[in-house]
C-alpha cells in the first residue's frame, strides 16, 4: 500500500494517544513543546485562521470560533502568513491597543491598507528553537507529533491547491474533537512527570482542551472528507496492477490540477479532461458492478449518475475541438494522460477476466477511482464558466474557416479570430451540464466508499483521558 489518507493519519494519532495514555515513560519539556506547536498547527489547518474555513451555517461554528480564538497564546505562529491585528495580538498575548502601541513605537513591522493592519507571522516568531519532532525519536509523544505534523501538512497542501477540505457540516467539528481529545491526553501525560516549574503550559492546554471538548460533545459526524485527502508514494516500476493504477491516477491528478489551474489553460487540456472522465467512469462502473464480495448493495442512482456523467462529458468534449486559447497543454499533463490510458485498459481486462478479485484489490481500486472522480468534479466546477470568461476576455479563438466573409477580408493574414458569444453558446451549456453530472457521480461514489466501505476512523471515538 503506497497511499496514506488524512483519515489514516488521524486514526493512527488516536492509537498513539491511547498508547501514550497507558505509557509510563516521562516526556521532556522539549518533546511537549514540539507537540504543543504541532497540535495548534493541526487545529489551524483544520479550521482555518479564526475558523474562516467553517461555513456560516455549520451548527458548530460558534464553538469552533471559540476553540481557535481561546487557544492559549501559541508558542509559534502556525504558518508563515499575513495576520490581522487581532490574530497578531493573540499570538503576542497583547491587547489591540498594546499591539498598536508597539507598531507606532517602531518595535513591530506592519503593513497598513486604509484602516486595516497586517503583520507577517515570521515577525512574531520568537521561538525558532522549537523544531518539528524527530521522526527517529521512539517516544510515543514524539511519534504523535510527527503524525499530527503530517496531517497538518496534508490539510495545508489541500487548501493551497484548492481542494475541498472538510466542507460538509460537522466534519471540521468532528476532526477538531479528535485533535482536542488527543491534546488533552498528551497534556495529562506530560503533567505526570514534568517539573512543576514547567507545568504551567501543559496545564493551560489541558484546561483549554477540556473546556472546548465540553462544547463539542455533540460533534459526532463522520469526517468523511479526510478520506479524500491522500499522500501517495507511487511505485512506478511495480508489477502489481493496484500499484500501477494508484501511481498513474496520482500523477494524473497532480498534473491535471496544475495544468487546468493556470489562468489561461489550453483548450486541448479541457478536452482531455472530458475524454479521461468518460474512460474513468466506464472503468469505475465495471469495478463497482463486479461480484467481488464487498456487498456494495448498489442502487440505480449510482449507475445512473455514472452514466449521466459519462454521457455529458462525451457530449461536451468535442465542442472544444474547434477552439483554442493559443496555449499548449503542459508536457506533464500530456504525459500523465497518455500513461493513464493503458493502465485503465489493464484494469478493464483484469476485471473482465476470471479470478479478477485475485488480480486486483477491488476495495483499493475503488478508493483510487473515487478520489480521481472527485478531482474531475472539482476541475469541472473550477472550469464551469471558463468558456464565457475566456470569450469575454477575447482569449478564446476559433479557426478562420469558421469566420464570416467580412472577417476574412479584414483578417486574411490571420489563422484565428476571437470567439464570440454565438460561438460558445452550445459549449457553455454542455460544459455546465458536464460539471453538474460529474459532481453527482463523485457524490454517489463518495457515499458508497464512506457507507459501504467505512474507514476505521469512523468507528473510533475521541480518546478518553482515562481508561
Amino acid at each position: 500500500m503506497t497511499a496514506t489518507t488524512a483519515a489514516d493519519l488521524l486514526a493512527r494519532a488516536n492509537r498513539l494517544a491511547i498508547e501514550l495514555r497507558d505509557s509510563h515513560h516521562p516526556a521532556t519539556l522539549a518533546q511537549w513543546e514540539r507537540f504543543d506547536v504541532t497540535l495548534h498547527r493541526a487545529l489551524h489547518e483544520t479550521l482555518g485562521p479564526a475558523a474562516s474555513s467553517i461555513h456560516r451555517t455549520d451548527p458548530h461554528r460558534i464553538a469552533l470560533l471559540s476553540a481557535i480564538r481561546t487557544y492559549p497564546t501559541p508558542l509559534r505562529p502556525p504558518a508563515d502568513i499575513p495576520l490581522t491585528a487581532a490574530q497578531a495580538a493573540h499570538l503576542l498575548n497583547l491587547t489591540p491597543q498594546g499591539l498598536r502601541s508597539r507598531i507606532q513605537a517602531g518595535h513591530l513591522r506592519a503593513v497598513h491598507d486604509g484602516n486595516a493592519v497586517a503583520v507577517h507571522a515570521r515577525d512574531l516568531d520568537h521561538r525558532p528553537d522549537i523544531t518539528p519532532a524527530d521522526p527517529l525519536d521512539l517516544h510515543t509523544l514524539a511519534r504523535l507529533s510527527v503524525t499530527l505534523g503530517a496531517l497538518a501538512d496534508l490539510l495545508h497542501n489541500a487548501r493551497t491547491t484548492g481542494q475541498p477540505v472538510l466542507d460538509e457540516p460537522g466534519e471540521a467539528a468532528a476532526t477538531a474533537r479528535h485533535l482536542l481529545a488527543i491534546g488533552r491526553v498528551a497534556a495529562g501525560h506530560t503533567l505526570t512527570a514534568i517539573a512543576y516549574a514547567d507545568a504551567d503550559r501543559p496545564l493551560a492546554i489541558a484546561q483549554y482542551t477540556e473546556r472546548v471538548l465540553d462544547t463539542l460533545a455533540d460533534a459526532t459526524a463522520r469526517p468523511a472528507g479526510l478520506d479524500r485527502l491522500r499522500i501517495v508514494t507511487p511505485h512506478q516500476a511495480s508489477t502489481d496492477l493496484g500499484d500501477r493504477l494508484e501511481a498513474a491516477l496520482h500523477t494524473w491528478n497532480a498534473a491535471a490540477r496544475a495544468d487546468l489551474g493556470r489562468p489561461v489553460p489550453a483548450a486541448e487540456s479541457v478536452r482531455f479532461l472530458s475524454t479521461q472522465a468518460v474512460h474513468l467512469y466506464a472503468v469505475t462502473h465495471q469495478v463497482i458492478t463486479l461480484d467481488s464480495g464487498l456487498n456494495l448493495d448498489l442502487d440505480k442512482a449510482t449507475t445512473a449518475a455514472l452514466a449521466a456523467a459519462a454521457r455529458a462529458a462525451r457530449n461536451a468534449g468535442p465542442l472544444w475541438a474547434n477552439l483554442t486559447t493559443l496555449q499548449r497543454p503542459t508536457l506533464e499533463y500530456v504525459t500523465a494522460s497518455r500513461a493513464l490510458i493503458p493502465v485503465l485498459d489493464a484494469v478493464t481486462a483484469a476485471v473482465a477476466a476470471p479470478g479478477s478479485t485475485e488480480a486486483l484489490d477491488i476495495r483499493r481500486a475503488l478508493a483510487d477511482l473515487t478520489g480521481t472522480a472527485a478531482t474531475i468534479a472539482d476541475l469541472m466546477a473550477t472550469t464551469r464558466t471558463l468558456p464565457d470568461r475566456l470569450a469575454r476576455s477575447q482569449l478564446l479563438h476559433t479557426p478562420k474557416n469558421r469566420t464570416t466573409l467580412i472577417d476574412l477580408r479584414s483578417r486574411q493574414r490571420r489563422t484565428t479570430r476571437p470567439a464570440t458569444a454565438d460561438d460558445i453558446t452550445h459549449l457553455a451549456k454542455a460544459w455546465a451540464d458536464a460539471g453538474y453530472t460529474a459532481h453527482g457521480a463523485a457524490t454517489q461514489l463518495h457515499h458508497i466508499t464512506t457507507t459501504r466501505l467505512p474507514h476505521q476512523l469512523y468507528a473510533l471515538h475521541p480518546v478518553e483521558r482515562t481508561l
